[in-house]
């Protein structure tokens, strides 16, 4: 009996504790239902706040004189018609920077244009003076060339002419010391 009473206290402890667990839920869902509503009231409050707030600065409106509000405007105008001479007077400038930027530009292109075809020919003239005085060169080294090796034949002729001379010239000196010799000898031979 006592395992039967215990099945029975246990299964009423479980169904008390389901019990008390879904009316837990229960309230929990209540309790944010509750909160979720509070939430909507917060902003159904905050915007008549901000409604009450237009509709006062709205009568603030309203309630100003006319001067000040014909006062307010007259200066908004002022300001809008500086603004608008200020502007003008910028849109002014700035035409003008385009313009004076696109003459830049424009002189720029025929200088730089001019430039390189002062450079092409500049360098074509160059080219031509190099070639001119290459020529030129090669013209005079061959010239001293034909100058030297003339000279070197007239120089071979002249030494073959002047050993030959000297060669004469030796024979001729041989010839007379030879008779002198001679002749010395033939003295000698005489004296003794």
């Amino acid at each position: 009996m006592k395992g039967i009473e215990e099945d029975q206290s246990f299964e009423q402890i479980l169904s008390d504790v389901r019990t008390v667990v879904s009316e837990q839920k229960l309230r929990d869902a209540k309790l944010n239902g509750l909160l979720s509503d509070e939430d909507v009231i917060n902003r159904k409050l905050e915007s008549t706040k901000c409604y009450q707030d237009t509709v006062n600065k709205l009568n603030e409106i309203v309630n100003q004189s006319n001067a000040d509000i014909i006062d307010s405007l007259q200066k908004e105008n002022c300001l809008i018609r500086y603004l608008e001479k200020e502007n003008k007077v910028l849109q002014d400038l700035y035409e003008d920077q385009e313009l004076a930027l696109a003459v830049i530009i424009k002189k720029y292109e025929e200088h730089k244009s001019k430039l390189q075809l002062l450079s092409s020919r500049l360098f074509n003239h160059f080219q031509n003076m190099c070639s001119e005085t290459i020529i030129d060169r090669n013209f005079k080294m061959k010239e001293m060339m034909e100058v030297m090796k003339n000279a070197s034949t007239m120089d071979d002729v002249d030494l073959t002419f002047k050993i030959k001379c000297l060669h004469a010239e030796n024979q001729h000196l041989r010839n007379i010391l030879n008779i002198n010799t001679c002749s010395q000898i033939g003295e000698s031979e005489a004296n003794e």
